[in-house]
């Protein structure tokens, strides 16, 4: 790759797939010292493989008996691996990899071989943090946002005042962002006049979205 953004991207990624490989191994070797039964199971299932490989290698024509054969002795010792792990309190998935992703898990790239969300998402991140945008969703965003600042006095020609208009406001924002994946067509637009709140409004959106794992893009 000759990009050096996507380079710096990949590593990290890399960075991610061997941490969760670290962390199984110390799982792995706390439940085998505590359940060696977990480890012979895991050896077996390992040895069925390799014997399953070669005798497909050496009688092709018998290799759908064979699998059928295989398939359901380690999905045997499958199930008793479960067994053992629910028995001691554990998940049936405790010995797997954990990703962050568990769409791309952790490389990048989903099976169409295009890029996961979640990288799109670290390349605007990046692009973020050239434009130094990052640093203004540090301070606007819903956890910084103080209705104490606007007024309980409705003007005269209003029927709400700043602070209940504001409510609203963040109300409908809200449920923007807790319906975003819904397909409903709702968009939002702010309008008023200078420096009424219009882009921190949006920032915090942003902000929002983009703790939920959103792609964000971000336009003046």
């Amino acid at each position: 790759m000759n990009n050096p953004i996507i380079s710096q991207i990949e590593r990290i990624y890399e960075k991610k797939r061997d941490k969760s490989q670290r962390d199984k191994l110390i799982r792995q070797r706390h439940v085998y010292k505590e359940l060696p039964r977990v480890e012979e199971i895991d050896d077996e299932i390992r040895k069925i493989g390799l014997g399953m490989a070669r005798k497909m290698l050496f009688n092709p024509e018998e290799n759908e008996g064979i699998i059928s054969e295989t398939r359901e002795k380690i999905e045997n010792l499958k199930m008793e691996k479960a067994y053992l792990l629910t028995e001691n309190n554990l998940s049936a998935e405790y010995l797997e990899a954990v990703f962050e992703c568990s769409q791309c898990k952790d490389t990048g790239y989903i099976e169409s071989g295009e890029r996961c969300g979640c990288m799109k998402q670290l390349l605007i991140n990046r692009a973020y943090k050239m434009s130094n945008l990052d640093n203004v969703l540090e301070k606007e965003n819903f956890s910084n946002f103080k209705l104490d600042i606007f007024s309980n006095k409705k003007f005269d020609d209003e029927d709400k005042s700043p602070k209940e208009n504001i409510s609203d406001i963040i109300l409908y924002a809200e449920d923007f962002i807790q319906d975003f994946d819904k397909k409903n067509g709702h968009n939002l637009l702010f309008y008023g006049t200078t420096g009424l709140g219009k882009t921190y409004m949006c920032n915090c959106i942003a902000k929002a979205l983009l703790d939920k794992n959103k792609i964000v893009i971000y336009q003046t």
